[in-house]
């Protein structure tokens, strides 16, 4: 029989990852950022009390959406969060630190993909190729009755304007989702690393300082691979394949290249005793102006070639 911890641990779980979900589907906009971290509950309890107590909670959280929504919110909760929650408990327990992330990764990607196939089968929709003139329709729809209302607009330069945002935002799905999977699992680990020190145990969620933070040079030859892909498709404008792995490889390369690049300005930064509320400032502006993103791509290619952080150890008496 189980002990009375045991017990209250698996009804709290159960009750928080069932309130995330539902809270998903009560606060739409506010659902890309709760669903970030909806798997934490059960990767808790599965690191914590093993894969059978994990899966018996997501079984009992689907099992109360079944009742509430019927099949298909249930089977999605399963599909994408549920299983993420019980593989990241089971990975933590297996790997440490950025590999626990990786695992982590690739075990939520594949949630997501077999996610995405579901709603395919039962729905029709395909997540992962929209078709880009339902979705232009139905955003100049929602955009006609304002522009009546504005004076100077014009309709026709608008309407390109969303088409061709359109079509490069659909390119980037594979990268979105990849993006999504990444920090879903960095932000569940994180959470329920520090729930678990928080009750007594050990942090198990451990990772580099981020001035130390570094990727393998092999990412360079994605970017290679990137703009080889999209030099034949700008030759073959029907090859739309290539222009997809072209747009994906070189969009994940160079937010690859940005993060090392803001992790070589953090070691300098710290090393010349910036506040650290200004080192956090650099990195959360840095994914929203362009300049900076770039500035730090750039950065990060450089150090890639060069180690500046170890040159400066070097000069260091």
């Amino acid at each position: 029989m189980p002990s009375n911890t045991v017990t209250r641990e698996w009804v709290l779980c159960s009750a928080a990852g069932l309130a995330l979900f539902i809270a998903c589907l009560a606060f739409p906009a506010l659902s890309p950022v709760i669903l970030m971290i909806c798997p934490f509950p059960q990767a808790l309890l599965t690191y914590g009390r093993g894969v059978r107590a994990g899966t018996l909670s997501v079984l009992c959280v689907s099992s109360a959406l079944f009742a509430a929504f019927l099949a298909v919110p249930s089977v999605i909760y399963v599909l994408s969060i549920g299983s993420v929650g019980i593989l990241l408990g089971a990975a933590a327990r297996k790997f440490n630190g950025a590999d626990a992330l990786l695992a982590g990764i690739i075990c939520s990607l594949c949630c997501k993909l077999a996610a995405t196939y579901f709603l395919y089968r039962a729905t029709g929709f395909n997540l992962l190729s929209p078709d880009p003139a339902g979705v232009e329709q139905t955003l100049l729809a929602l955009f006609e009755s304002r522009m009546a209302t504005l004076p100077g607009i014009d309709a026709s330069a608008l309407r390109e304007d969303i088409s061709s945002r359109v079509r490069y935002i659909l390119l980037l799905i594979p990268f979105n989702m990849i993006l999504f999977s990444s920090l879903e699992v960095f932000l569940s680990y994180t959470l329920s690393s520090r729930v678990h020190a928080a009750r007594g145990g050990e942090a198990f969620f451990k990772l580099p300082p981020f001035g130390k933070w570094s990727f393998p040079k092999n990412i360079l030859a994605t970017l290679m691979v990137a703009l080889v892909c999209g030099y034949v498709s700008q030759r073959n404008p029907d090859a739309y394949l290539l222009a997809q792995v072209s747009a994906n490889l070189g969009t994940l390369a160079w937010t690859l290249f940005a993060v090392q690049g803001l992790a070589v300005a953090y070691y300098f930064m710290e090393a010349r005793g910036f506040p650290k509320a200004v080192r956090v400032a650099i990195i959360l502006l840095t994914p929203i102006t362009q300049y900076l993103g770039s500035l730090f791509s750039i950065v990060g290619i450089i150090d890639m070639g060069f180690d500046l952080r170890k040159r400066a150890r070097r000069k260091q008496p």
